[in-house]
């Protein structure tokens, strides 16, 4: 039978030589997409963070990612993916997120500092409240309560800086 998109699998791995084989692993899990490979990662984590140009026009998307949430039973997989963006004084940058395959009216969560569930394709601001130039960091992951054993790619578009 074929493999399903966005489902659960349990696995075992061992090596074969001619007639010999190891012995097998215990078991792992994974889950299956149709969705290719996200080219940023890995960006689990703020140290991984990707970095967003705040120059160029306005409406410039950034980047496109990929993202996915599978549970069955007591196991998870989930993608988060974080950014960086080096802003000056007391700025903001609007950002957006829009669905590109997959996550047509999705939420996903927004980490800057608090989690905010945004809706795909609404503005949102990236703010640094510092008197110095600084690198402001956000994750975006799923919003598990409408992203159960989904996945889907993602382009976040770049608006308009601002002083405040």
């Amino acid at each position: 039978t074929g493999i399903v998109a966005n489902t659960m699998y349990y696995y075992m791995v061992s090596s074969k030589f001619y007639v010999y084989e190891t012995t097998k692993s215990s078991y792992g899990y994974g889950a299956t997409s149709s969705i290719t490979k996200d080219t940023y990662e890995p960006n689990e984590t703020n140290t991984d963070a990707k970095e967003l140009k705040t120059t160029g026009t306005t409406g410039t998307t950034e980047t496109t990612g990929s993202i996915y949430y599978v549970k069955e039973g007591v196991n998870e997989i989930e993608d988060v993916d974080w950014y960086k963006v080096k802003l000056s004084a007391r700025t903001f940058l609007q950002i957006s997120i829009v669905n590109v395959e997959g996550l047509s009216n999705a939420y996903l969560d927004l980490y800057n500092g608090s989690t905010n569930s945004v809706l795909l394709g609404t503005s949102y601001p990236i703010n640094n409240n510092t008197d110095a130039e600084a690198y402001i960091y956000f994750k975006i992951s799923v919003n598990k309560l409408n992203m159960l054993n989904k996945s889907g790619k993602y382009m976040i578009v770049r608006g308009e800086m601002t002083g405040f």
